[in-house]
């Protein structure tokens, strides 16, 4: 019994030693642990320190107040000396920046304005050689349009002269053809009846008509036959010299017809007025003057005013027919001048001039380069 007691007592002790080195081990545990979370704050605050750029709080532990002062004196003037620094920096950035922007829109305008001028002169020359284009065209057209109607006229003039050939060898009448051709058949019925309708119906009536010098047919100005080449017409190259000379020929016919008509002598003179008369056509006085005078003298009243009113009626007669060869004269000379005119050079229109193409437009012509004169403003923006 007391040695059962004595065991318990040791495993007790033995206990109570245990328990006490487990508490002993226990503490030294929670001191490691302490250590080991100050230690660990230390670290976590050196790195939130180092972070956030406050390197002098190393040694906020280690130094005195006066050192600490000192040094954060010289940090705060490092730091104003270094924003100094960096707003001088920013100001010169910021004039550099407005003096770029200020070359490119210097560049940008004149680059726009070469652009516009570019397109401009680029739309201008377009037109003009449309234009060009749409004119030539035009002309192309009208030229064989007209080729074609005076190939057609040509071939209609052709056929007419050969049924008329063919069928005067036949031995028929080919009048009726030649008066639908052109220029090439022209009475002067109508025309001799209107200028000597003031004549005696006897005159008229007896009057025979005399052929006129064919009219030429009216053509565009400027027609040439044969400058295009082919066949040259019918009527060929004018001659206004022979023309003249068949007019003239025509109008002594006249003359000569209407003299004999009313019994009027060639070597009869027109009666001239006083002032027109001159030496050699004065009355010369002949010896058989007095012969005469008795001759006339032996006349009675009534012969005498037979043979006044004769001569009165024949120098009305004369008058007559020198003013209608006055008038067939001034008629002739008007149509040498309408025939000068319709032959003279085509005039070419104020919009067809003549160009490396052969026609121009009216429009006036682009202008062959871009003058790109430099700005004083632009050169120096700042006015200096």
């Amino acid at each position: 019994m007391a040695r059962s007691m004595l065991d318990i007592e040791d495993e007790l002790s033995r206990l109570w030693g245990l328990v006490g080195e487990l508490s002993e081990q226990l503490a030294n545990n929670r001191a490691l642990v302490t250590q080991l979370k100050s230690r660990s704050d230390n670290v976590k605050g050196q790195a939130v320190h180092a972070g956030a750029g406050f390197p002098l709080r190393r040694f906020n532990l280690d130094i005195t107040n006066e050192e600490f002062q000192t040094e954060l004196e010289a940090f705060a003037s490092h730091l104003v000396m270094e924003n100094q620094q960096l707003q001088h920096e920013n100001k010169q950035l910021n004039a550099l920046l407005k003096e770029y922007e200020q070359t490119l829109e210097t560049v940008m305008g004149k680059f726009r304005g070469v652009a516009h001028s570019s397109q401009q002169h680029d739309l201008s020359l377009h037109s003009y050689y449309t234009s060009l284009l749409q004119t030539l065209q035009t002309a192309h057209s009208s030229a064989q349009l007209h080729d074609s109607t005076s190939l057609s006229l040509l071939l209609t003039r052709l056929s007419t002269l050969l049924r008329t050939a063919l069928r005067s060898m036949g031995g028929e009448d080919s009048d009726a053809d030649l008066s639908t051709l052109p220029g090439l058949l022209n009475l002067i019925n109508s025309k001799e009846g209107s200028e000597v309708s003031s004549s005696p119906k006897s005159i008229i009536s007896n009057l025979k008509s005399f052929p006129r010098a064919p009219n030429k047919p009216v053509h565009f100005p400027g027609f040439i036959p044969g400058e295009n080449g082919g066949y040259n017409g019918t009527e060929g190259q004018s001659d206004w010299a022979l023309e003249r000379e068949m007019e003239i020929q025509r109008l002594e016919d006249e003359n000569k017809a209407l003299r004999e008509l009313l019994n009027i002598s060639e070597d009869t003179k027109i009666p001239l007025p006083q002032h027109e008369l001159t030496a050699e056509d004065e009355p010369k006085i002949s010896p058989t003057g007095t012969g005469e005078r008795s001759r006339k003298s032996s006349l009675t009243v009534e012969e005498l005013e037979a043979g006044a009113a004769f001569e009165a009626d024949q120098l009305a007669e004369s008058n007559k027919i020198r003013d209608l060869n006055h008038r067939q004269s001034d008629l002739l000379e008007k149509t040498h001048e309408e025939h000068i005119e319709n032959d003279g050079p085509a005039q070419t229109p104020q919009e067809f001039r003549e160009s490396v193409l052969g026609f121009e437009t009216s429009e006036r012509p682009p202008e062959e380069a871009i003058v790109d004169e430099p700005d004083a403003e632009a050169m120096d923006p700042n006015g200096e």
